[in-house]
């Protein structure tokens, strides 16, 4: 989408949350718009330094890198995918101790 139109997509989904939800959860099958680290299926490379980021349900991304760059990006990514996904873990824990607590 290019000048007032996009303009005026993007004015109307801010405005309205509801617009933001629907439409944004339909383009986002096609373009991921925003990536969540616990959302990251898997992270790998090859030999060129092309990083494959496999997503659920959405096309996965694909990045070029220099080799020696794209395994420190892998390996930092990883790093922080498995952080996310404690963390969620860990909040989904703290809300089944809450609800099952006596009052």
């Amino acid at each position: 989408m290019k000048g007032s139109f996009k303009n005026e997509v993007e004015e109307a989904l801010e405005n309205k949350p509801i617009l933001k939800k629907t439409i944004g959860g339909i383009l986002g099958i096609f373009v991921p718009l925003h990536i969540r680290l616990k959302d990251v299926d898997s992270v790998h490379t090859d030999d060129t330094g092309k990083v494959t980021i496999n997503l659920p349900y959405r096309r996965h991304i694909t990045i070029k890198l220099e080799s020696k760059h794209a395994e420190e990006f892998v390996n930092r990514l990883n790093q922080l995918k498995q952080k996310a996904k404690d963390r969620e873990i860990k909040e989904h824990v703290m809300q089944v101790e809450f609800l099952q607590a006596p009052m």
